[in-house]
């Protein structure tokens, strides 16, 4: 699976996940689906969608929704990437990015909006998020 990079929004993909939900407003143009619950943004690291095996900081929104036709309150864990402008289910996200959810940080809107205000940036906040990084990689 690749994901299609929008180069309007390469390099801000802290920004577009923050913006979409803290409901900051700006370019971001996502509507939620309705009925979801869990809404967070997630900073951690990805295999670069360039195929070059090389990895990058990265954030993105998981939220769980609904499922048609399932019984009772069933619902899927999905991933929303600001900058691919896609829906996929989060594990299917895990495991084309080659991504570690164990060390994954999760922020609630909330939190986000509070490091917002102290930082005065969209982040990442938390040096764990870009743990499994080299130190070359992370200039």
């Amino acid at each position: 699976m690749s994901i299609h990079v929008d180069k309007s929004r390469a390099g801000r993909c802290y920004e577009w996940a923050a913006r979409v939900v803290a409901n900051m407003g700006g370019e971001c143009e996502f509507e939620l689906p309705p009925d979801i619950a869990d809404l967070r943004v997630v900073h951690g690291v990805c295999a670069m969608s360039d195929g070059s095996g090389r990895r990058m900081g990265h954030a993105w929104i998981e939220y769980r929704m609904r499922v048609n036709g399932i019984p009772g309150n069933a619902r899927t864990s999905v991933v929303y990437d600001p900058v691919g402008r896609i829906h996929v289910p989060t594990k299917l996200y895990y495991i084309a990015g080659g991504i570690d959810g164990a060390l994954c940080v999760r922020y609630t809107e909330e939190e986000i909006l509070r490091h917002w205000s102290s930082y005065k940036h969209f982040g990442p906040y938390d040096a764990a998020s870009l743990a499994p990084l080299a130190p070359k990689e992370c200039g």
